[in-house]
């Protein structure tokens, strides 16, 4: 699990996973497809999306499960990012699904976070509101922080600086998974 608040680099951490072999799952990615092929689910995600609320939960677990099975294989590593976003969601995901073994938390300042997202809006073309990012921070701070304690309380937290270059952020982060997973395969 890649965790952070909006714009602390998860998208970008995750896909420099897929160099050494993990599978990078996006749940946005993931909720914009369905949306755009299920007409059963299309309204429920655009409803929620939109009104910048969760997903429910049931149509989340189910596509997470649907894509994990259909792209993993027997010691498929993989790193979701933008899930889980509650403890309600992590008490589901790893009943239903799988124990994380593994829970990345990139460290970074709320102004930096609202300089990259302000960036991450104006070069994906979309208009950056002040208040949707404080929206974001507001929600990261009072219910993904639980999901970092409770990473933390299991022992499977690496809390990596997100402040620094993007190289030695993938450093640190692969030295961790190295060091958590006790994988020597990982450089």
């Amino acid at each position: 699990m890649a965790k952070g608040g909006p714009g602390s680099g998860k998208r970008t951490i995750s896909k420099r996973l897929e160099e050494n072999g993990f599978l990078s799952i996006s749940l946005k990615d993931i909720l914009l497809k369905e949306g755009e092929e299920n007409v059963e689910s299309r309204l429920k995600i655009k409803e929620s999306m939109d009104a910048n609320e969760l997903v429910p939960l049931n149509i989340v677990i189910h596509l997470l499960k649907v894509r994990l099975i259909n792209e993993s294989n027997n010691g498929t590593k993989f790193v979701i990012h933008g899930f889980p976003k509650n403890i309600d969601q992590v008490n589901k995901f790893e009943k239903e699904i799988i124990d994380t073994q593994v829970a990345i938390y990139l460290k970074v300042s709320d102004q930096t976070m609202k300089i990259r997202y302000k960036q991450k809006a104006e070069l994906g073309g979309t208009s950056y509101d002040d208040a949707i990012i404080e929206s974001k921070l507001t929600f990261f701070k009072e219910k993904q922080a639980k999901c970092v304690e409770y990473y933390a309380k299991q022992n499977k937290l690496c809390v990596v600086d997100g402040e620094v270059p993007e190289d030695v952020v993938y450093r640190a982060i692969l030295k961790c998974i190295k060091k958590k997973l006790k994988n020597d395969d990982l450089p």
